[in-house]
């Protein structure tokens, strides 16, 4: 599995592999603390953008398409797996509205 997500995330994206500690939901304490094997963003990559404004940001994710799709199918997929789990993001929900007004509402259903 480690090596599927390296080949996946690593070949030429502006991410770093980490084993990073994670508390799950059952532990009391951080005595229940796991490794987790994570990407992070390379600060020092190329096409690390660091903060954009919103608008900066979306204008770029509805240009952006890479060998998997569309990257606003990326991002919108992204807020529907976070909200399964629970999870949620203003910001990106902010992103994400500001990227559906750029697109008509992405095209009036061609979004995934």
């Amino acid at each position: 599995m480690k090596e599927y997500l390296d080949e996946r995330e690593l070949l030429c994206y502006a991410y770093a592999a980490r084993w990073l500690p994670v508390k799950p939901a059952f532990a009391k304490n951080n005595d229940g603390l796991l490794q987790a094997y994570s990407f992070v963003a390379d600060l020092e990559h190329q096409h690390y953008a660091g903060e954009l404004p919103v608008e900066r940001a979306a204008a770029i994710i509805v240009a952006a398409r890479g060998v998997a799709g569309l990257n606003r199918d990326y991002l919108i997929e992204t807020l529907r797996r976070m909200a399964a789990e629970g999870f949620a993001d203003e910001g990106l929900r902010g992103l994400l509205r500001r990227v559906e007004y750029l697109t008509g509402i992405l095209e009036s259903g061609g979004g995934i």
